[in-house]
């Protein structure tokens, strides 16, 4: 009792006393909840400032714009207006992101992939693209639902934006370290324009801003990014055999 009176008055920042062995179980899953909760705190905090950073640029061109009060500036106007809505979102996106919850029960992947493919084959159902969807109804997932949801929504949306005719999502799962570690293994790929390397790579660095934006991708996946780091995982972006974009990211089940 004392240790956790100890952490709420801040002074101390996990259980590190001697506990039974019963409960060294118990004590871990604490600790993993206080430090969840103290990073998620921090994520706040940041994604607060990132926010007053992103909006200055945009703020201060508009301004200059409003004060020209010339018409044929009223594109610029619109354009600003749509980023920092953007950059709004993407701030929101970044500091809701839960990551790795110890204590809840496992998602099945299955229906969540199958629930964000649903709703994007009405919202592109014009295009009548081919999908094609390889996932084991067995495979489950430690985390946020919201985060997988907006990891594949983000992925998908843009799979779908920039696809001609076909989409491919396959999820796999693989052993590690002697199979005491699972990794699951999500690519998504399209026969779009793809990502240019140098796009794919600015979005990819660690610390990268949500305002450098991928020409066409918005900040989806820059948002992608940020989650999939939260949970330890990797992103990557390639030359799809298709022709397009081919993203592929691992977290760890």
């Amino acid at each position: 009792a004392e240790d956790l009176r100890a952490i709420e008055r801040g002074e101390a920042t996990q259980l590190e006393g001697t506990y039974p062995n019963e409960l060294n179980g118990l004590t871990s899953n604490l600790n993993a909840l206080i430090r969840s909760e103290r990073e998620q705190l921090n994520r706040y905090r940041n994604s607060l400032s990132d926010l007053a950073h992103s909006l200055k640029t945009p703020l201060a061109i508009l301004q200059n714009e409003i004060d020209s009060r010339h018409p044929t500036q009223q594109s610029t106007l619109v354009e600003q207006v749509e980023r920092m809505s953007q950059l709004v979102d993407y701030q929101l996106q970044r500091a809701a992101s839960a990551g790795r919850t110890t204590l809840a029960a496992p998602l099945v992947i299955e229906p969540l992939v199958k629930r964000v493919v649903a709703s994007l084959d009405k919202v592109y159902a014009d295009k009548a693209l081919r999908i094609t969807l390889a996932v084991d109804a067995a495979l489950t997932f430690q985390g946020d639902k919201s985060d997988l949801l907006e990891i594949f929504g983000n992925l998908l949306d843009n799979a779908y934006k920039w696809a001609k005719q076909q989409v491919t999502i396959k999820v796999t799962c693989d052993t590690l370290n002697e199979g005491k570690l699972a990794r699951l293994t999500v690519t998504i790929e399209d026969d779009g324009p793809g990502i240019p390397e140098e796009k794919a790579r600015l979005v990819l660095q660690r610390g990268g801003r949500a305002d450098e934006q991928v020409g066409g991708h918005g900040i989806g996946l820059a948002v992608v990014r940020d989650i999939v780091q939260l949970y330890d995982g990797q992103l990557e972006i390639a030359k799809s055999t298709l022709g397009g974009a081919r993203v592929c990211f691992y977290l760890y089940a």
